[in-house]
C-alpha cells in the first residue's frame, strides 16, 4: 500500500462519507489493470441414452375369427422407450481422440455401448411388421364379413323358397278341404235323403212293391256306404287340419328365421364397421411404426458423440468407463484467439473504444515481452466485479467487464497484467 492511499485511510476516519481514490486517466502509456485469462471450455458431457421396451404381445394378436362378428384383432403397441434409469451408467466402447488433439466440429469423439440401442432398432422393426400384419389379418376378417353376408344371403333364399312351398301346399290344402267339406255336405244331405226314403218305405210284403222302387236292402246299404264315405272324408279333413297347422308352425318358425338372419347381418354390418375402423388404425399404426423406427435408429446414433465445436482435446474418458448421464466425457479448448477479461471504473470505461490497441504480459514472461491484443468486448453495464480482481481503484463496488482478445496462445486462469491505450482521453 502507497503513501497516498495511507492517507486516504487516515482520512476516511474523519471524514465520514467521504471516499478516496487514486485517479486513473489516460496516460502515454495507457491504462495498466490487472486482468485473467479466460478459460474457454467446452464440456460434452454423457447424453442420456434411451433403453427399449420390449411389447411381449407383438405379433400375438388376440383373434377370434370363428364368427365374422367376433373378427376384432387386437392392435399391437409399437415399442415405446424410457430414459435411461437412474443408476444406470452407460460404458464407453470406444475412443476416437487424445488430449492434446485438434478436432473439428462435428467430428466423432467417443463411442458409447449401443448394444441396448441396437436391441431397441430390432424391437421397433419387429414391432413394425407385426402392425403390418395386422392390416392383412383385419382384411382377411373383412372379407369373412362378406362370406357371412352370402351366406346369409342363401340362407335367405331357402327359407323364402320354403315359404313359398309351404304357403302353397297350405293354399292348395285349404282348396281340398274345401273341396272335401262340399263332398261331406252333400254326402250328408244324401244320407238323411236315404234315411227319409227308408222311412217311407212300407214294410215288405204289406203290398206289391213297385218296379222300379229301391227295396230297403239297397236303401240301407246306400245308407251305410254314404256313412262309409262321409267317415273318410272325416278322416282326411282331420288329416288337413293337422297338415295345416304343421304348415302354419313351419311358416313360423321360417318368418323367426328370417328375422334371425335379419339380425345376423346387422351384427355382420357392424362387426363390418368396426373392422374398418381397426383398419384404419392399424394403417396409422403401421405409419407409426415407421416412425419409431426412425426414432430407434436415431436414439442409436446418439451413442456416437461428436464434438459441437472446433477445439482441442483437453481431458476424455477411457475406454470401459461407465459414466453417469450428464458427466464430462470429453473437455474441449475451444478454437480461436485467446480472451483476457478485466475490469474497468466508469471513468475508465469512458476513454476506451472497441479495437483499442492493447498489450499483455504475464510472469511467466520475459520481463520485457509483451502479447499485443485488442479491445473485443465492453460490457454494456457497471456490475460487481470478481474479489480477486486487483485494482488501484478504492471502493470500486461498481465495474465494466472488458475482453481483450489475442491470436497468441496463453494459459488459462493465469493473471495477467494488460495495457489498453484509450481511444480518447477522459478529464
Amino acid at each position: 500500500m502507497n503513501r497516498f492511499l495511507v492517507g486516504c485511510l487516515s482520512l476516511a476516519l474523519p471524514l465520514a462519507g467521504v471516499g478516496c481514490t487514486v485517479p486513473s486517466h489516460g496516460s502515454s502509456h495507457g491504462l495498466r489493470l490487472q486482468a485473467t485469462v479466460d478459460e474457454d471450455v467446452v464440456t460434452v458431457t454423457v447424453p442420456v441414452l434411451a433403453v427399449p421396451t420390449v411389447d411381449l404381445n407383438a405379433g400375438f394378436a388376440a383373434t377370434d375369427r370363428s364368427t365374422a362378428v367376433k373378427a376384432t384383432p387386437a392392435m399391437t403397441t409399437p415399442a415405446m422407450t424410457t430414459a435411461l434409469q437412474l443408476g444406470s451408467f452407460p460404458g464407453v466402447a470406444s475412443v476416437s481422440v487424445s488430449e492434446g488433439d485438434t478436432v473439428a466440429a462435428g467430428q466423432e469423439l467417443v463411442r458409447l455401448d449401443d448394444r441396448l440401442l441396437a436391441a431397441g432398432v430390432k424391437v421397433s422393426q419387429a414391432d413394425a411388421a407385426a402392425a403390418r400384419a395386422q392390416i392383412g389379418v383385419l382384411e382377411a376378417a373383412l372379407n369373412e364379413t362378406h362370406d357371412k353376408d352370402a351366406e346369409i344371403a342363401d340362407k335367405r333364399d331357402d327359407v323364402n323358397d320354403a315359404i313359398d312351398k309351404l304357403s302353397d301346399t297350405r293354399s292348395t290344402l285349404k282348396a281340398n278341404r274345401k273341396t272335401l267339406e262340399e263332398q261331406r255336405a252333400l254326402l250328408a244331405k244324401q244320407k238323411h235323403e236315404a234315411k227319409e226314403a227308408l222311412r217311407l218305405l212300407p214294410p215288405e210284403g204289406t203290398v206289391p212293391w213297385p218296379p222300379g222302387v229301391p227295396t230297403r236292402e239297397s236303401v240301407e246299404a246306400g245308407i251305410k256306404a254314404l256313412k262309409a264315405g262321409i267317415k273318410q272324408i272325416d278322416a282326411a279333413l282331420k288329416q288337413m287340419k293337422s297338415g295345416l297347422s304343421k304348415i302354419d308352425d313351419g311358416l313360423q318358425q321360417a318368418g323367426d328365421g328370417l328375422g334371425k338372419l335379419d339380425d345376423a347381418t346387422d351384427k355382420v354390418a357392424d362387426a363390418r364397421a368396426q373392422l374398418i375402423r381397426l383398419r384404419r388404425l392399424a394403417l396409422v399404426a403401421a405409419d407409426l411404426s415407421g416412425v419409431v423406427v426412425d426414432l430407434a435408429k436415431a436414439h442409436r446414433t446418439e451413442a456416437t458423440v461428436r464434438s459441437p465445436a472446433a477445439g482441442v482435446v483437453t481431458r476424455v474418458a477411457a475406454v470401459g468407463d461407465h459414466l453417469a448421464p450428464g458427466a464430462a466425457l470429453v473437455v474441449l479448448r475451444r478454437a480461436g484467439d485467446a480472451t483476457v477479461t478485466t475490469w474497468l471504473s466508469p471513468a475508465q470505461v469512458a476513454g476506451i473504444c472497441l479495437d483499442d490497441e492493447a498489450t499483455v504480459h504475464a510472469d511467466w514472461m520475459g520481463p520485457d515481452t509483451v502479447i499485443a491484443a485488442r479491445v473485443s468486448r465492453i460490457a454494456t453495464r457497471a456490475d460487481f466485479p470478481p474479489t480477486s480482481q486487483a485494482t488501484d481503484e478504492i471502493h470500486l463496488t461498481r465495474a465494466f467487464a472488458v475482453q481483450l482478445s489475442s491470436s497468441e496462445t496463453l494459459p488459462a486462469g493465469t493473471p495477467a497484467t494488460v495495457t489498453i491505450q484509450p481511444c480518447r482521453d477522459t478529464p
